[in-house]
């Protein structure tokens, strides 16, 4: 990402990602974290610069002067995801506690507009997929299962799309725990709603759920779930 043919460093972006016009939610691909994300192309580099970007929200370097938690935890939330591709555990756990803590302080009635998703539910979902980076299923399985249990009120359209996506993640832990049968369980209760949507992102976590079943391809259930997503549109 450049400007003007300059590159940007992590408090640059972060303050492009801070401004009024970022106010739509973090699903959609237009939070600073996910900026911050698609804005560095290689894991190792992609770390640096989400260590980077912190500073200014940790010194209260925004727009306007402003230092919301919940935009500090969602770098933490990046971060983690980063550490955890590339494998290291360590830093991965400091920042996943972090945006714990983090949020833990926050005062929910002062939570911005244009990051209204960002809370501990939030946290337990970024944790679920860390520990899929890091090959920890069960933790993993866990921590998503707390999540969605936690989102099971929520009936908007953005909570359910966002819903299915934390469904394809669980899908994959209890494949790496070898329980396809609930991972196919998981996938077919995804299906309708990226169905409907149309979401690109929805239907590649799909492909990715789908081929971690791939050892079980011959059983009956996973011939099912092929079926079932040609019919919706979704390519094996």
């Amino acid at each position: 990402m450049t400007r003007s043919g300059t590159p940007l460093d992590g408090s640059d972006i972060f303050r492009i990602c801070c401004t009024p016009e970022s106010r739509r939610s973090r699903f959609t691909d237009s939070s600073c974290g996910i900026r911050i994300t698609l804005a560095c192309w290689r894991p190792a580099s992609r770390a640096r610069t989400l260590s980077a970007s912190y500073a200014p929200c940790r010194h209260g370097r925004l727009v306007g002067q402003v230092r919301p938690p919940q935009a500090i935890a969602d770098i933490y939330l990046w971060q983690a995801l980063a550490y955890a591709s590339l494998g290291n555990e360590q830093r991965t756990t400091e920042a996943l506690e972090r945006a714990a803590m983090t949020i833990e302080a926050a005062t929910p009635s002062n939570k911005p507009e244009w990051l209204p998703n960002v809370s501990m539910t939030t946290v337990q979902e970024t944790i679920g997929c860390s520990y899929i980076r890091l090959g920890k299923a069960r933790p993993a399985a866990d921590e998503i299962a707390r999540a969605l249990k936690s989102r099971s009120g929520d009936t908007d359209y953005p909570s359910r799309m966002h819903k299915s996506m934390v469904l394809t993640w669980a899908s994959q832990a209890y494949a790496m725990l070898k329980e396809p049968d609930h991972a196919v369980g998981l996938l077919q209760e995804a299906i309708p709603t990226v169905s409907t949507s149309k979401s690109v992102r929805g239907v590649q976590e799909i492909r990715k759920a789908r081929a971690a079943l791939r050892p079980w391809e011959s059983e009956p259930f996973v011939r099912q779930l092929d079926g079932e997503m040609r019919t919706a549109g979704i390519t094996v």
